[in-house]
């Protein structure tokens, strides 16, 4: 079913230039577009699309959905010094409102984002010195996620937090 879904996607016009989809908790997908920063939302049944906002200042990279229903929409944006700066937006589906949960810090390229089961926020970051950030929901707090330094997670671009495994914590 997920290649039938994304080959319909592929021919949708606000979705030209699809970054990445997350289904909402109506079953509907909602896809950010990298190319226009439209935020939109396709119907699984039908394909019809609803523009539910456009990310601007930057270039979204990643979506993730929250237990709320609130959308994580993740982005990047090249400052004056030619660094980059990262970005984690919570964008309402219902309305489009849009507010910043955390910017800056370690966040620098905010690749990929996903969602934990106590809800904390993790992110990808292909260009920070910590390649995994941990944010609060609540306060959008940064905490690097330790990782060892193998060289494995050189530009990461993409996460999942996976449930724990019978006796683990």
């Amino acid at each position: 079913m997920k290649t039938s879904i994304v080959g319909l996607i592929v021919g949708l016009s606000l979705l030209a230039i699809a970054v990445t989809a997350v289904t909402a908790k109506t079953g509907d997908l909602v896809v950010i577009n990298g190319g226009t920063g439209a935020v939109v939302r396709v119907d699984s049944a039908t394909g019809a699309q609803t523009l539910i906002t456009t990310i601007t200042g930057g270039t979204p990279q990643d979506v993730a959905l929250e237990a709320s229903g609130t959308l994580l929409v993740t982005m990047y944006s090249c400052c004056p010094n030619g660094n980059y700066s990262g970005t984690v937006i919570r964008v309402d589906p219902a309305t489009g409102s849009q507010v910043i949960l955390s910017s800056g810090g370690l966040l620098c390229s905010a690749d990929g984002v996903a969602v934990a089961k106590d809800g904390t926020i993790v992110i990808a970051d292909g260009c920070s010195a910590a390649p995994l950030i941990q944010i609060d929901p609540g306060t959008g707090a940064q905490v690097a996620v330790p990782v060892s330094a193998d060289g494995l997670l050189s530009f990461p671009n993409g996460v999942v937090v996976m449930p724990a495994k019978s006796g683990k914590p």
